[in-house]
């Protein structure tokens, strides 16, 4: 089970701006290889070592879905989490 820390769900972000990722990933049926982060279903990062983290580098204005992906050693159905985020223009 992989659940997306960072940036916290809802959160509304002022950019352009690299956005911080982290995510915490567990399985009790086989280890966990790394962590894939995507933003609007495209991969923007991974990490293979735990606390796992990566960033976004220059997101756009507007609303977008991030998600994390977790990625195991023996192949297993991924357990995807995530959420929307709105990136929006500072005051």
């Amino acid at each position: 089970m992989v659940y997306l820390a960072t940036p916290a769900s809802g959160q509304i972000l002022y950019g352009p701006t690299n956005v911080a990722l982290t995510a915490s990933a567990q399985s009790t049926v086989a280890a966990v290889s790394r962590v894939e982060f995507f933003a609007n279903g495209v991969l923007v990062s991974q990490d293979s070592l735990a606390p796992f983290a990566g960033a976004w580098s220059g997101a756009g204005f507007g609303d977008h879905s991030l998600f994390a992906v977790t990625v195991f050693e023996v192949e297993v159905a991924p357990l995807p989490h995530g959420y929307a985020e709105r990136i929006e223009e500072p005051w």
